[in-house]
């Protein structure tokens, strides 16, 4: 309880190269827990349009004990939003954009990084414009006290597109089952347009 440094590690991408692409603005750490069953530090990271990478350290010096990049298909972005930790896997949720904003479910082995299943979902809605409902930013994903999974970020729709008179969609909520089974989903929504960086949900 001194405040002594004990210990202090630099983690770099390895798709970050010089004379690449990409910005600082999608290399971040979305997610930082501790496994309560191991005391190991798992991370969540995006890398540009390469996917993003958990990293396993080791408590005791930093370490990296395993670091794997998870990348849904051809999309364009695939960032995380964040995970839960159980006695066996990593649950972990990620946004991507193959035109629209989807969600993933990934079901990974702690001990070694692999995936064990995966589900992939996408907003439907009356008029079929699915990107009204898509997440612009998916900014977290929490557990709740009945098991299930929440989901949280501002929406697409927020600002008005043409001369459309339809309310903006400004901030949503997805509820999932541990299973990854769709449960029930919020938007939160009115006439008025923003700058969606002034949009803020926490759940």
């Amino acid at each position: 309880n001194t405040g002594n440094i004990i210990w202090s590690k630099t983690y770099r991408s390895r798709v970050w190269l010089p004379g690449g692409s990409g910005s600082a603005d999608y290399f971040y750490i979305q997610d930082l827990q501790q496994d309560p069953y191991t005391g190991a530090i798992f991370l969540s990271s995006p890398h540009w349009n390469d996917g993003y990478n958990i990293t396993k350290l080791n408590i005791a010096d930093g370490t990296v004990a395993w670091s794997k990049f998870y990348n849904t298909w051809s999309a364009s972005f695939d960032r995380p939003i964040g995970f839960d930790i159980t006695a066996s896997e990593l649950v972990s949720f990620s946004s991507y954009v193959p035109g629209n904003t989807f969600i993933s479910m990934y079901r990974i082995d702690k001990n070694t990084g692999d995936t064990i299943a995966t589900r992939f979902y996408k907003p439907v809605d009356a008029s079929n414009s699915n990107s009204y409902l898509g997440f612009l930013n998916a900014e977290g994903v929490i557990k709740l006290d009945n098991g299930n999974y929440a989901l949280y970020g501002r929406q697409y729709k927020y600002y008005r597109w043409g001369t459309d008179t339809m309310d903006m969609y400004h901030a949503g909520v997805v509820e999932m089952d541990p299973a990854g089974n769709f449960v029930k989903a919020y938007s939160f929504r009115n006439p008025y347009p923003s700058n969606s960086y002034n949009t803020k949900i926490k759940v």
